[in-house]
């Protein structure tokens, strides 16, 4: 268990906490952090869906064979989604292991 105050001084490149006013949770907060962090990426990936759905009203099936527009803004979207998706859940446990 961690114990903050509202008006932490900072000297060097430590945190000093002088007057502890309110205990914080520390597993709360980072069950908190993994429930966010994963709630973020799942609703990325039904926002990138939701865009390719719109992409094949627009430009056509993306199992047809002569879609080439489609799946020429489909699949970049999709995988640079995918990149940042995974540069976030990097970030995520980098922070939880630091």
């Amino acid at each position: 268990m961690i114990l903050a105050t509202h008006r932490p001084t900072r000297q060097g490149a430590k945190k000093v906490v002088p007057n502890a006013l309110v205990p914080i949770n520390e597993r709360f907060i980072r069950f908190g952090m993994a429930v966010t962090a994963f709630c973020t990426a799942v609703g990325t990936v039904f926002l990138t869906l939701s865009i390719i759905f719109l992409i094949e009203l627009r430009l056509g099936a993306l199992s047809c064979p002569t879609s080439a527009w489609s799946k020429g803004a489909a699949i970049p979207l999709a995988a640079s989604v995918f990149i940042g998706v995974m540069v976030f859940l990097s970030t995520v446990l980098y922070s939880f292991y630091a």
